[in-house]
């Protein structure tokens, strides 16, 4: 089953990152599900060090896990995980905000959150991960009530 897809588009005068984290704070805050940011490893990094400082008074526990067996073998102490290992996706019911160009196929999250940078490429492979999700919904249509939301910031 497809879960609500929302797709957040940025202006270039928005930081990803940060951007990202608070998107995180915001699903924390708004759900007890837990959160998996699916990103390349280069942002992973990037992303650790932001939510370990991203704000003055507080930090953003989380946990990078980059193998499938590390999911089940690992205590999860965290309610964000981040990893590049796009398989995780799976078998996930949280909430799933995806960095990546690609779709995400097959996924049990509750929510999936698109985040779509300004660059060109970025732009065009949200473009190309919309079609992808709107196909998946049109052959669910009969079982499925999802919806696809757009939000431009």
């Amino acid at each position: 089953m497809t879960p609500h897809i929302s797709f957040y588009i940025l202006s270039p005068q928005k930081q990803l990152i940060a951007f990202v984290c608070q998107l995180i704070a915001t699903a924390l805050n708004k759900s007890q599900a837990a959160v998996m940011v699916v990103a390349a490893a280069n942002q992973l990094r990037t992303l650790d060090e932001q939510l370990w400082s991203f704000c003055d008074t507080a930090f953003i526990p989380h946990q990078i896990i980059l193998e499938s067996a590390a999911l089940t073998r690992q205590t999860i102490l965290a309610r964000v995980i981040l990893t590049d290992n796009v398989a995780l996706v799976g078998d996930f019911n949280g909430v799933v905000i995806n960095l990546t160009a690609t779709p995400l196929g097959s996924c049990g999250a509750c929510g999936l959150l698109e985040v779509v940078g300004s660059e060109p490429e970025q732009v065009a492979s949200g473009r190309e991960k919309y079609r992808y999700y709107q196909r998946e919904l049109a052959q669910q249509s009969a079982v499925n009530n999802s919806e696809i939301s757009v939000f431009r910031l």
